[in-house]
């Protein structure tokens, strides 16, 4: 809505499709890492080793809170890293 007001309907519209895409690509990569973990498998490709024991709560909906946890978690390990 601050670009929307500040600026004119082009740079709103390809403001609204970078702010659509950027949701798309953290969602798969949340989608990603959540089906890795529940199952072992991605795009039906196993990339855990055969001695992996799926975490089961990872196909439930806390499982997406997890993942996302994990990730911030991550990042922020990440970040720290960089500054210091």
């Amino acid at each position: 809505e601050a670009c929307a007001s500040k600026s004119g309907p082009l740079v709103s519209v390809l403001d609204g499709i970078g702010m659509g895409a950027g949701f798309t690509i953290a969602l798969c990569i949340l989608a990603g890492v959540r089906e890795i973990l529940a199952t072992g498998h991605l795009f039906d490709i196993q990339v855990m080793p055969k001695a992996f024991v799926p975490w089961l709560a990872m196909q439930m909906p806390i499982g997406a809170f997890v993942t996302l946890g994990l990730i911030l978690g991550l990042i922020n390990v990440l970040t720290r890293k960089k500054e210091a």
